[in-house]
């Protein structure tokens, strides 16, 4: 296997990859794809990428680091969204039904706030599906879309803000 001969050349941590799969010494199974900058679509690693891993694996806290930071993707984050989407849609109603906050301009600003914020994180939460294995970021237009919009929704977010 080209990989493992070409990092085990560049990484002297003690590290064994089997299957895209990190071992180390100390039992420790990370994934590869979970250091997506280090390496291609191919499998090859980029001298950038396995330095960055190399140093990250030197030490046991960044395993650790990684762990935990998988963990906030993969449970903390759709609960960020929900409550987020919940908020914004409860806020949005009040600004939108109700008939006194429904004629100031202020409540539209903020209806709409709500509205595209609940849209930016509708999108966040389609690319939170890669996390657990539903990959709809990854297909051909999907990628643009969503990144598009998010962008979209960002930038009139923020001006909806400043206006």
């Amino acid at each position: 296997m080209e990989l493992a001969a070409e990092a085990s050349s560049e990484l002297e941590t003690g590290v064994n990859f089997t299957e895209g799969m990190l071992v180390m010494d100390n039992g420790v199974q990370l994934l590869l794809e979970d250091f997506g900058a280090g390496f291609n679509a191919t499998g090859r690693s980029n001298m950038s990428g396995a330095f960055q891993l190399s140093n990250l694996l030197a030490d046991d806290s960044g395993a650790e680091f990684q762990r935990v930071i998988s963990v906030l993707h993969v449970y903390v984050l759709p609960i960020i969204i929900l409550i987020g989407i919940v908020g914004n849609t409860i806020s949005f109603l009040v600004y939108v039904s109700t008939p006194r906050l429904y004629r100031q301009s202020s409540s539209l600003y903020l209806a709409f706030l709500a509205a595209v914020d609940n849209i930016s994180l509708i999108f966040i939460f389609a690319v939170w599906f890669g996390w657990i294995g539903i990959h709809i970021f990854h297909k051909n237009g999907w990628c643009q879309t969503i990144m598009y919009c998010t962008y979209v929704c960002s930038f009139l977010s923020s001006w909806t803000v400043v206006s």
